[in-house]
């Protein structure tokens, strides 16, 4: 675990957070909405008679794109297991965080501030480092495991 604290705690945030699969196909479906009242404009000048001999058309493009729809569903799952392999790791387990009550505050989770219901998955024996942040006139409590007897 002790080699993996340094440059996997950011790959670890790249792929918990910033490569969530939700995120990133929500960001792929901005993209299409924002492209494709070019795409058949685009198709028309580069057709495959065309100079360049293009092949693309609006069937191939929205093929390609459930291509990748489809890679982003299963990339941090692989990305995971190659980790779970190069450094033997025996798992995986979910931290789940949520402020209670609602608006009193976040948790400041690898630079990324979560103030509402989040989970993510991490390797087991690897260091997370969580901090509260009380929202002004609210003071941190406790940290609370629904798994632990109170």
């Amino acid at each position: 675990a002790d080699r993996l604290q340094g440059c996997e705690g950011i790959y670890r945030k790249e792929v918990t957070l910033t490569f969530q699969q939700q995120r990133t196909r929500q960001i792929m479906m901005d993209l299409y909405l924002e492209m494709s009242p070019e795409i058949d404009r685009h198709t028309a000048r580069w057709r495959a008679d065309g100079p360049f001999g293009g092949s693309l058309s609006r069937d191939t493009w929205t093929g390609q794109l459930q291509d990748i729809s489809h890679d982003l569903a299963f990339r941090n799952g692989i990305a995971r297991q190659q980790i779970l392999d190069k450094y033997r790791i025996p798992g995986e387990w979910t931290l789940s965080l949520d402020v209670s009550p609602a608006g009193a505050g976040s948790v400041q989770l690898t630079a990324t501030d979560i103030a509402e219901a989040w989970s993510g998955i991490y390797f087991q024996h690897v260091p997370v480092d969580l901090t509260a942040v009380p929202a002004p006139g609210w003071e941190f409590d406790s940290w609370n495991d629904p798994l632990q007897p109170q």
